[in-house]
């Protein structure tokens, strides 16, 4: 069936979408929040680049910090309109009148989860940016790539086989 013969419901937030997306605004204010502490605790040149070894080898503004932050609240907000047309988005297998609304369903716990992840992520980040400026050392930042990665593959897995259920 075509992308656009797909059929448009109108699916109504369950509450446990609604606890995801609180979480998620949560988060943002947590990365804000966070962002705002280290604004005041460090100074104003910070470490911007850490070698392999862990050791700051490039030095910049604290305007850096701002990035993250900016990013959580894009992104947040972008997933959480594109959630809103579940219809619109590339699925594996064919979407039908029956299956459809179970399949929008996932479609759509899948994005709130994703950006749930993504906003966590951020925060995790920005407190260990944070711990890393002020203590000149990064090595505690390599171990958060290999975790983040594993989660989101393992969000993108379950999706998959809960999605290829309800075909």
């Amino acid at each position: 069936m075509r992308k656009y013969s797909r059929p448009r419901l109108s699916i109504p937030r369950t509450p446990y979408e609604t606890l995801l997306i609180a979480l998620t605004g949560l988060g943002v204010i947590a990365v804000i929040v966070i962002t705002a502490w280290g604004w005041l605790i460090l100074p104003t040149t910070i470490p911007t680049h850490y070698g392999i070894s862990g050791t700051p080898n490039a030095y910049g503004g604290k305007g850096g910090l701002l990035f993250l932050p900016v990013l959580s609240i894009c992104l947040a907000a972008l997933l959480t309109f594109v959630s809103r047309f579940p219809h619109s988005f590339n699925y594996p297998w064919p979407i039908t009148a029956e299956n459809a609304p179970r399949q929008y369903y996932l479609a759509r716990l899948l994005i709130r989860w994703l950006a749930l992840e993504i906003v966590l992520m951020m925060c995790i980040l920005q407190w260990l940016i944070i711990q890393a400026a002020q203590s000149n050392s990064a090595s505690s930042i390599l171990l958060v790539v290999p975790i983040v990665v594993v989660v989101l593959i393992v969000t993108i897995v379950l999706y998959m086989v809960n999605a290829s259920r309800a075909r």
